[in-house]
């Protein structure tokens, strides 16, 4: 839900006509944006959220912005080796980043399942 609603907002460059007003899109992105921050606070507030939740939600806008980075290499007065092997290296560091929230996030829950199966054999 988070990679779609963001990548909506990258896309309007492709999917837009070029004679449409500057303002337009951005207008248009509320709606998609309040929907979804709407979506994400209920649910956020609901039992069954947690830490797995919040790391995908981040996970999912950061990953947005590693893909949409590729599309803006080819758009910026760089050299386009540069500007795609920007994007490797912050895409792999965003990739590590993950690996290494998901690893803390999982670490968390086994020593929490530890220490509720040493306080009930007590």
């Amino acid at each position: 839900m988070a990679f779609g609603g963001c990548s909506l907002y990258w896309i309007r460059d492709t999917l837009l006509p070029d004679d449409i007003s500057d303002w337009a899109p951005v207008g248009g992105w509320f709606v998609p944006a309040g929907v979804l921050v709407t979506l994400c606070v209920r649910w956020s507030c609901s039992r069954g959220w947690g830490a797995a939740h919040c790391l995908a939600l981040a996970g999912a806008a950061l990953l947005t912005y590693v893909w949409v980075g590729f599309l803006h290499a080819w758009e910026t007065d760089v050299p386009r080796a540069t500007g795609v092997l920007g994007n490797l290296v912050f895409g792999a560091g965003a990739l590590i980043q993950l690996a290494v929230a998901a690893r803390a996030r999982d670490s968390k829950v086994n020593m929490t399942d530890r220490a509720a199966g040493e306080l009930a054999a007590y």
